[in-house]
């Protein structure tokens, strides 16, 4: 998140591409034009998803062009992840009342299972997440107790039960 810029976000196309990543070492923050994965991915931004249209409104309202950070730190300039967590989400979390927040990082856990529950195939899921194996990917995927049933209770009819 703290990498893209406005020029990676297409809207005429609905797609956003993540081909950067922002370090901090040392308290100096550097934005490289690589992934972690040294790959950089192309997401489709359909319009039936509701953050297409909130990010689109958002883009266009800010007036933000071209290598301007798509999400910026409060006083402008790049988003210091080290510091983000501490600033942002936690005081966010407290002012929604939330008392056992979960972390940035539980979106994916929560998109993974999501989509896994809504069928989309395990290889398109780790496209979306950007996953280098599926392996990888199923550790992102809960499952619930109903799924579970659901899937056995199949596994019985194919069996032969009723």
């Amino acid at each position: 998140m703290a990498g893209l810029q406005v020029r990676d976000l297409d809207l005429s196309r609905h797609e956003l591409t993540i081909r950067r990543t922002v370090i901090e070492v040392g308290g100096r923050v550097s934005v490289q034009d690589a992934t972690k994965t040294n790959r950089s991915r192309t997401l489709p931004l359909p319009p039936e998803l509701p953050l297409s249209s909130k990010l689109e409104d958002y883009v266009r309202g800010s007036g933000r062009i071209g290598a301007a950070p798509l999400f910026s730190a409060t006083e402008g300039g790049v988003i210091r992840p080290n510091n983000w967590r501490r600033r942002v989400w936690k005081r966010a979390m407290a002012a929604a009342g939330i008392d056992e927040p979960p972390t940035p990082h539980s979106g994916r856990r929560t998109t993974a299972s999501l989509l896994s529950a809504g069928g989309v195939p395990p290889s398109t899921v780790q496209a979306i997440l950007g996953h280098s194996t599926l392996q990888q990917t199923g550790e992102y995927i809960d499952v619930a107790r109903d799924e579970m049933e659901h899937g056995l209770a199949k596994l019985g009819q194919l069996y032969g039960g009723s």
